[in-house]
């Protein structure tokens, strides 16, 4: 007995400075994973708080720490498990419902974060958590009294087969151009959601070596907006005049009809529908007097935090004039059928990327002479970093790949477009 005794004891004796080690390397993947995070390198905390999970039972000072890290990254579905796994813990549990609204927030959850505010201020002892809760709540259910809203954006591009838009025909010429993009919104009254609202907007494209392409365009829109049930719509009617190379384009009246339904929090229907009376406001394009009529629909569905797939469908109809020459009647009101898959996926909290596949069929009215049909893939893939909630830079990378079945190839064209944008919220 005595021998088995001594046997134990050098046994304890020969493991006690094993598992000093792994306890004190536990420790330290911990403190270096908290030195990281408070220093902004979020990558490396996860490295070494992940270790540290790795290497024993799991601590609720590591699953907050883990959430923490996750949601810093913009995992915010990962972070979410962590913070759910804290709410009864009386230590971290008001913490973790403050987390957990946060997170409901950037999934525009509204409701929900509301509720997980209202839980964290409720359960917590500390008079710092229970004012930023109180603030979190204000904030989310106070009717916004902002009556302006916009967008501005400015950008550089490269065309490699510039086309002609108004008849569709490429010049087999490339070049760099820039652009603007303005936007504005007014609330009349009400609010954006059920009221009536005043729209405007500016677009303008130059190119540096030629200005046979140069376009700009200035629209003025009324929107009465409401929501029946889960359906929010909105009514517009507006004007928009434009001008294309070195004269004036077109002016167009429209009437457009809004719809969308968010099934739940993945899920979600939009509806469009715009007729639009098209006048010409130069000779060289009466061809294209007539009026269009475009009817779109889309399918969102977010399948997770960071990803998002869009499905589009639309269909347009056009009644124009007829170019009318000597040996050839050129139809210009095609019937058309455009189909789109959309894809975004957050790969930090300020960077996506993303993409977009485009077919498009389109059916001319036959003439004498002509029975056209064009068929068109549109490729892109693009990239964009947030800078703040109002400063976002965007590049992007478009082909598209136009093909007739009419003789001499007038229509058939391959172009690739790349552009970089600054824009601001305001």
């Amino acid at each position: 007995m005595a021998n088995l005794k001594s046997t134990l004891l050098i046994c304890c004796l020969l493991l006690l400075p094993t598992l000093t080690a792994i306890a004190e390397e536990k420790k330290d993947s911990y403190e270096l994973g908290k030195t990281s995070f408070n220093q902004g390198n979020y990558e490396k905390s996860l490295t070494y708080f992940d270790k540290a999970a790795s290497q024993g039972k799991t601590l609720p000072k590591l699953d907050y720490a883990l959430g923490s890290t996750h949601y810093r990254l913009g995992n915010y579905k990962t972070s979410k498990t962590y913070f759910l796994k804290l709410t009864s813990n009386k230590k971290y549990g008001a913490l973790a419902y403050y987390n957990l609204g946060l997170i409901s927030y950037k999934d525009k959850n509204i409701k929900q974060a509301i509720k997980h505010f209202k839980k964290s201020k409720n359960t917590t002892r500390s008079e710092k958590l229970k004012k930023l809760n109180k603030k979190q709540i204000t904030k989310l259910t106070k009717p916004s009294r902002k009556k302006w809203s916009g967008y501005a954006s400015a950008g550089y591009g490269y065309d490699s087969n510039i086309v002609a838009a108004p008849a569709g025909v490429a010049a087999n010429q490339s070049g760099s151009f820039i652009r603007a993009t303005a936007l504005a919104n007014y609330i009349m009254s009400g609010n954006k959601t059920k009221g009536v609202v005043a729209k405007a907007g500016f677009f303008s494209s130059n190119y540096f070596s030629t200005n046979f392409s140069d376009d700009a365009s200035l629209a003025f829109d009324i929107s009465m907006r409401d929501k029946l049930n889960n359906w929010k719509m909105s009514y517009d009617a507006g004007i928009k005049q434009s001008t294309y190379g070195t004269d004036d384009f077109q002016r167009i009246l429209r009437l457009t009809f809004k719809a969308k339904n968010k099934l739940d929090k993945n899920n979600e229907l939009r509806f469009r529908f715009r007729y639009e009376d098209i006048d010409s406001l130069s000779r060289r394009f009466d061809f294209l007097d007539g009026d269009r009529q475009r009817f779109r629909a889309e399918y969102h569905f977010k399948k997770s935090l960071t990803e998002k797939l869009r499905f589009l469908y639309e269909l347009e109809f056009n009644d124009r004039q007829n170019i009318n020459r000597t040996t050839r009647q050129l139809n210009y009101s095609p019937t058309r059928n455009k189909v789109a898959i959309r894809y975004d996926r957050k790969i930090t909290s300020v960077d996506s990327i993303g993409g977009e596949i485009e077919y498009r069929d389109s059916s001319y009215d036959a003439t004498p002479t002509q029975n056209r049909a064009d068929t068109r893939y549109v490729a892109a893939i693009k990239y964009t970093h947030n800078f703040d909630r109002y400063w976002k830079l965007r590049t992007r990378l478009k082909y598209k790949n136009n093909d007739s079945n009419e003789p001499g190839d007038i229509f058939d064209y391959g172009r690739t477009i790349t552009t970089i944008d600054l824009s601001r919220l305001f």
